[in-house]
C-alpha cells in the first residue's frame, strides 16, 4: 500500500515500560504525519526496532523546551532498515547514544535512552519511518508504520 512501511517493526521500548501512544501532536503534519509519540518518562530504554545500519546519531544536546525556540536541539538516532525505508528515533537524553554511526544492530538491541531534548512538550519518544523523497522541501515522506504486533 502506497505511503505504509515496506517492512514491519517492533515497538521500540521494552514490553514492561508503561506507554502511552500520542498520534495527534501538533508538529505531526506533512512529512511528518505518520509519525508516533510514545509518552514514557525521561531515562527510558530506546530499542532498534528492526535490524538495520544507525546511519546518523546526535546526542550532543543538553537543552530541550516547549516551544519552536528549541527545534534544533533535537538529539536522535537514524537507521537504514533496506529498501530504501530508513526509522528515526527522537528525543534522545544528552550523552544518552549506546550505539554509533555505521554501527550494524539488531532488533531489539538497546540503543539509548530517552530525553527531553529538542522541542518537546513532555517526556516521549518521536519514532518515525519514512523514505527519501524530493517531493517536498524535507526531502522525505513519513509512512504509515506497520508493526509485527
Amino acid at each position: 500500500m502506497k505511503g505504509e512501511s515496506l517492512w514491519r517493526y517492533s515497538k521500540p521500548f521494552p514490553k514492561e515500560i508503561e506507554v502511552r501512544e500520542c498520534n495527534d501532536s501538533p508538529a505531526h503534519f506533512g512529512p511528518y504525519c505518520h509519525a508516533i509519540d510514545f509518552l514514557m518518562p525521561d531515562g527510558s530504554q530506546i530499542l532498534a526496532p528492526m535490524a538495520g545500519v544507525v546511519i546518523q546519531v546526535r546526542d550532543d544536546s543538553n537543552r530541550g523546551g516547549p516551544s519552536q525556540e528549541f527545534e534544533n536541539d533535537l538529539n536522535y538516532i537514524t537507521i537504514a532498515h533496506g529498501g530504501n525505508e530508513f526509522s528515526q528515533l527522537c528525543h534522545i537524553a544528552y550523552k544518552g547514544a549506546l550505539v554509533r554511526e555505521g554501527q550494524q544492530v539488531e532488533e531489539g538491541q538497546l540503543l539509548a535512552h530517552t530525553g527531553s531534548t529538542g522541542w518537546c512538550y513532555e517526556p516521549h519518544l518521536h519514532f518515525m519511518v519514512f523514505k527519501p523523497t524530493g517531493e517536498n522541501e524535507h526531502g522525505f515522506q513519513s509512512l504509515a508504520i506497520r508493526f509485527k504486533d
